[in-house]
C-alpha cells in the first residue's frame, strides 16, 4: 500500500464504502489521523493458546487447529442459520458454532488452519465454541483478532469489532511512513517513552500488558503536554496585544468593601488585589479565579467590576445558564446599585449571536 498522508480522508482506505464511512463519521473519524488515534477502551486476553483437550466450560480461550468439517444448516426450532465446524488439533476435536453468518463457508474451508478465540460453552454434555473470533493461520503473518491481547473499541452497532480492527491494522500499516516523532529526544529519554510509531502499535496491538501501559502513559503525557504548550502559546499571544490600563480607585474600593454585609477573607482580599494589579497593566489579564461554591468568588468579581466601571468602562459578566445568570444578577445588583452602578440582565442574542449566553451588564447610571 502506498504511503498515505494523515489528513487523507478515511474513505481512501481499501474496503471502506459509503455506508462504512458514515458510521465512522458518527465516531468522529474522518481522516486517517482520526482512525489511528481512536484508541481501544479495553483488551480481551486471548494470548494463551490452549490444547483442545484442556478446554473447560466457562473459560475464555484461544485454540488453533485444522478445519475437518464446516457447513450451514437451519436450526429446527427458531429456523436460524447456523454455521457449524469441527476443529481438530493433536489433542482432540471441538465443535464451533456461528449464528447468521452463512458467508463463513465461503471464507473458510476444510483443511484451513485457523485460530479461534472465545468462550467455551457446555451443550448436551459436550463442549463447543460459540461465535468465536477467528482468522486463518499463515506463517509469518501477525494475528489481529486471536491469540493475543485483542483490542475492543467503542463502536456503533453497524461496525463490528473485527471490521474495525482490520481497518486499524490497515491504517497503521499505511500511515507509519508518514509519522515522525514530535516529542524532544531529551524528554523521550527522561520519561523512557517508546518512539511514536512503536507507541501507536502498542496502544492498539500490544504483545503484553506492560507494552500497553507504557504506550498509554506516553499518550496521557502528550495530552497534558500539548495542552500546556497551547496555553503558553495563547499567553504569549495575549502579551503581544495592547490593553487599556485601568486606574485603581483605592478609596472607592475600600468604601465598597467596608459596606459589604460580610467581612471579606484574606484569600478574597489577596485575589482581588492580584486582579486589580493586572488591570493596571497595558497587556490583557489572563487569570483563573478558582474556589468552592460559596467561597466568595462573586464578591471578588464585584471589586474588579467596581474599578472597571469607575474607570469609564462597561463590564459583561457571563454565565453558562439562565438560572446562574439570574443568581449572579441578584447578587451584583445588591452589591453595585448602592455604588451608582447600573446592573441589568440581558441575553447574548440581543447582539445578534446564535448562541444563548445569559449575562449581567454593569455600567454607570
Amino acid at each position: 500500500m502506498p504511503m498515505i498522508q494523515l489528513d487523507t480522508p478515511v474513505r481512501a482506505l481499501c474496503g471502506i464504502g459509503t455506508k462504512c464511512e458514515k458510521q465512522l463519521i458518527l465516531l468522529g473519524i474522518r481522516t486517517w489521523w482520526d482512525l489511528i488515534f481512536y484508541f481501544p477502551y479495553r483488551f480481551d486476553d486471548f494470548s494463551a493458546i490452549i490444547p483442545i483437550s484442556a478446554l473447560q466450560p466457562g473459560m475464555s480461550a484461544t485454540i488453533q487447529g485444522k478445519i475437518t468439517l464446516i457447513a450451514n444448516r437451519r436450526s429446527p426450532r427458531q429456523r436460524k442459520m447456523l454455521t457449524e465446524a469441527l476443529i481438530s488439533d493433536a489433542s482432540g476435536t471441538v465443535k464451533v458454532v456461528w449464528f447468521n453468518q452463512p458467508f463463513l463457508t465461503k471464507n473458510l474451508a476444510v483443511g484451513d488452519m485457523v485460530s479461534l478465540s472465545g468462550k467455551i460453552h457446555s451443550y448436551l454434555f459436550d463442549l463447543q465454541l460459540v461465535s468465536p473470533q477467528y482468522e486463518k493461520v499463515h506463517a509469518g503473518r501477525e494475528s489481529v483478532h486471536t491469540a493475543r491481547l485483542v483490542p475492543v473499541y467503542s463502536l456503533t452497532e453497524k461496525i463490528t469489532q473485527k471490521q474495525f480492527r482490520t481497518l486499524i491494522k490497515s491504517g497503521l500499516d499505511a500511515c507509519m511512513p508518514s509519522i515522525t516523532e514530535w516529542l524532544p529526544q531529551e524528554m523521550m529519554v527522561r520519561e523512557a517513552f517508546k518512539d511514536i510509531r512503536r507507541a501507536l502499535m502498542n496502544i492498539h496491538f500490544p504483545d503484553s500488558q506492560e507494552e500497553w501501559e507504557s504506550a498509554k502513559k506516553r499518550f496521557q503525557f502528550e495530552e497534558l503536554f500539548f495542552l500546556q504548550l497551547y496555553a503558553l502559546q495563547m499567553r504569549r499571544s495575549l502579551q503581544s496585544i495592547r490593553a487599556l490600563p485601568l486606574h485603581f480607585f483605592e478609596k472607592e474600593t475600600k468604601d465598597f468593601v467596608a459596606g459589604l454585609p460580610f467581612q471579606i477573607t484574606e484569600a478574597q482580599r489577596r485575589s482581588a488585589w492580584e486582579i486589580l494589579k493586572d488591570c493596571q497593566k497595558s497587556t490583557p489579564m489572563n487569570r483563573l479565579l478558582e474556589g468552592d461554591v460559596g467561597s466568595g468568588k462573586t464578591a471578588v468579581a464585584a471589586i474588579a467590576i467596581l474599578n472597571a466601571v469607575k474607570a469609564g468602562c462597561q463590564v459583561a459578566y457571563m454565565a453558562p445558564t439562565e438560572i446562574l445568570a439570574r443568581q449572579h444578577f441578584q447578587t451584583l445588583f445588591t452589591y453595585l446599585e448602592p455604588q451608582g452602578i447600573s446592573v441589568v440582565l440581558i441575553h447574548a442574542r440581543a447582539f445578534g449571536g446564535e448562541d444563548f449566553f445569559p449575562l449581567s451588564w454593569a455600567c454607570h447610571h
